[in-house]
């Protein structure tokens, strides 16, 4: 314990030394202090800059409290890039925790503690149950690249942990380095060639009751990709998961299988949605089984390299989206919401997909001002004209098998539709490759803004747990 006490009102200075016996004395020396609010099942890190003093090997520092109720811990302190107190990112082993309450009788460090050790326990409980009692237990170990987080996180029954770098080593180097460091399997996988240099972690689900190897390594890939959509609709990425070991805990034998070497070339930033992600995995796990689907397409689309695949495949992620919305008798609205009329009357929706994704669009997007909605889309006026590009580049690419813009036989120049498509066709080479068609970066934006509203819809609010820690402080 390096704080004064355990507990602190809200505004009250909190003071906290550290033994440095091989600095100088002095008034004024910047230390950074790594600390984390710890909730029931995730915790947030965060850095803040303090000015403290050193006498006789001491070092004095006070924190500026601006907290809101809960519990903390210290993850680690620093000095002139030298860490003198805990250890970097490590918030499953702080040695100091304080909590913000109005009491002043919690032990906070055996609180922390606790929470450590419930979400252990939940983590180990048996999965995969089966009626015969034939089953054995296995430990899977699945290696993901493109995946960059820096906190240990918990999504249900899947354990997170941030690892290094896919540094010039090969990847089943790096799945050797992890075992020997972090595991007592005393094992050594055959090389293979490849080597690059990417974020990675490690998706761990403990104590899977399984028959055989095969049986608990599918379970696991399934229980992990539905993870892994959430990171994809949430962030525009999708991890990859490029090695599963499994292990046979009765037998004391392991299972290896090599997935995939490739680089996508997505990175994965976890950032502050660990609550989000967490919410909508148990949503997801619980049955609801539509949107299961669509994220699987979604990462299709990410993954798709080829550039009219990928309009081809989101244009049907929200035509899919649409055609369950059932429009068709819907009287026909504009951006704006006004109804459509003719001499005889209102107009319907009707079944024609590009107007039944005008409207999903619409009631999802139509809080922006058609202006703004096209804005960065050159000769493009309407969210209409946007669709309309959009579903002509499908159908080329479904009729066609690529854009024939050039062959006037094909993209005819007495067709409306098909001029826009074609004076809208710009790629430009001076930015990244992400957004080089700016076009087909709408289409692909206004997708995943789609599919998170539908999750929040179907998943409700997430909520930033801490009853086990409220019903202490």
């Amino acid at each position: 314990m390096i704080l004064d006490k355990d507990c602190y009102l809200p505004l009250e200075q909190i003071n906290g030394k550290i033994e440095v016996l091989n600095y100088e004395d002095t008034d004024s020396v910047e230390i950074q202090v790594q600390m984390c609010k710890v909730y029931d099942w995730y915790d947030t890190a965060f850095t803040e800059n303090v000015v403290a003093r050193v006498k006789d090997g001491i070092l004095k520092f006070t924190l500026s409290n601006g907290f809101e109720k809960g519990l903390y811990a210290i993850i680690a302190v620093s000095l002139k890039d030298v860490v003198i107190f805990g250890r970097l990112n490590d918030t499953e082993n702080c040695k100091t925790a304080f909590a913000i309450s109005d009491k002043t009788n919690v032990n906070t460090l055996e609180l922390y503690r606790s929470i450590l050790n419930k979400r252990e326990i939940y983590i180990n409980k048996p999965k995969l149950y089966f009626e015969d009692k034939t089953t054995s237990s296995y430990d899977v170990l699945m290696f993901v690249k493109n995946l960059h987080i820096s906190n240990i996180a918990y999504y249900d029954m899947i354990q997170v942990y941030p690892y290094n770098y896919l540094k010039l080593t090969g990847e089943v180097d790096y799945i050797n380095e992890f075992i020997k460091n972090n595991t007592d399997i005393n094992i050594q996988v055959n090389k293979k060639s490849f080597e690059t240099s990417v974020p990675s972690a490690v998706f761990i689900i403990t104590n899977v009751m399984a028959h055989t190897y095969e049986e608990a390594e599918e379970y696991a890939m399934k229980k992990a990709e539905a993870l892994n959509s959430i990171f994809t609709v949430l962030l525009h990425s999708h991890g990859t998961i490029f090695a599963i070991m499994t292990n046979g805990k009765k037998e004391r034998k392991y299972k290896t299988t090599i997935l995939d070497t490739r680089y996508k070339g997505n990175l994965l930033h976890l950032a502050e949605n660990g609550f989000n992600i967490r919410h909508y995995y148990e949503c997801l796990n619980s049955g609801q089984s539509y949107l299961s689907v669509y994220l699987k397409l979604l990462n299709d689309a990410q993954n798709e390299n080829e550039r009219m695949m990928k309009y081809y495949r989101y244009w049907n992620i929200l035509e899919g989206l649409a055609t369950r919305k059932k429009f068709s008798n819907n009287p026909m609205l504009s951006w704006d919401g006004q109804a459509i009329k003719t001499k005889k009357g209102i107009v319907h929706v009707g079944n024609e997909a590009l107007n039944t994704v005008f409207e999903l669009v619409r009631q999802n997007c139509g809080h922006v001002k058609a202006t703004d909605f096209v804005r960065e889309l050159d000769n493009i006026k309407t969210p209409k004209e946007f669709l309309s590009i959009c579903y002509q580049r499908r159908n080329c690419c479904v009729h066609q098998g690529e854009c024939y813009k050039d062959d006037s036989s094909i993209c005819l120049k007495d067709k409306d539709y098909m001029c826009r498509c074609r004076n809208s066709n710009v790629i430009d080479m001076t930015k990244p490759l992400g957004w080089q068609d700016a076009v087909l970066r709408k289409l692909q934006d206004i997708t995943f803004q789609i599919i998170l509203n539908e999750l929040n819809a179907l998943c409700g609010k997430a909520i930033h747990s801490s009853t086990l820690i409220n019903d202490v402080i």
